[in-house]
């Protein structure tokens, strides 16, 4: 367990490196091609992990109360850091010059693939996360991005009930 989890980070740091050359325009700029590859590590992680677990955690997607459950099935991963890191590179779109389809399709498949992985707090800001990407990414990229938040993310996020005495969950008031 021990490397997969170095592993992890490691990568995790790799994305993290990617994003700062880019922003302090660091020769030579990754492209969207080297960091789409990044991400499609990941998501044979994440669906290697699925692949391991005899339990259904999507179905427990939809039933906040299940959440602690949920969590306790996968191995200690960054899963957090690993949003982080996507999140802060939905910023930078603009600077990619080559590979940016490939990068944002890598992108919304490893967010659809992390969903699962992550608190309900973090997940109720994925469909914001999502729709936010239309601001950066190219027009080619829309489709990808509503088929995205239509069949992977809003139907575990707005589906589930509040929890507790809320009224009103934090996604619910986004969309």
């Amino acid at each position: 367990m021990g490397t997969r989890s170095a592993a992890f980070t490691a990568k995790i740091r790799n994305l993290n490196d990617y994003y700062l050359r880019l922003i302090h325009s660091v020769v030579p700029a990754p492209s969207g091609v080297d960091i789409a590859n990044t991400l499609k590590y990941f998501q044979q992680v994440l669906l290697g992990v699925l692949k391991e677990i005899q339990e259904q955690p999507m179905a427990m997607l939809r039933h906040r109360n299940q959440d602690a459950h949920r969590l306790t099935l996968f191995p200690i991963l960054d899963y957090t850091g690993l949003h982080q890191s996507i999140s802060s590179l939905v910023n930078i779109f603009p600077l990619i010059h080559y590979g940016v389809l490939a990068f944002g399709q890598s992108l919304l498949n490893t967010l659809s693939c992390l969903m699962v992985f992550l608190d309900r707090k973090v997940i109720d800001t994925l469909p914001y996360l999502v729709v936010s990407i239309m601001h950066y990414a190219p027009e080619s990229l829309h489709q990808h991005v509503i088929t995205t938040l239509c069949y992977h993310v809003l139907p575990f996020t707005v589906g589930s009930l509040p929890s507790g005495g809320e009224e009103e969950n934090y996604v619910t008031a986004s969309v």
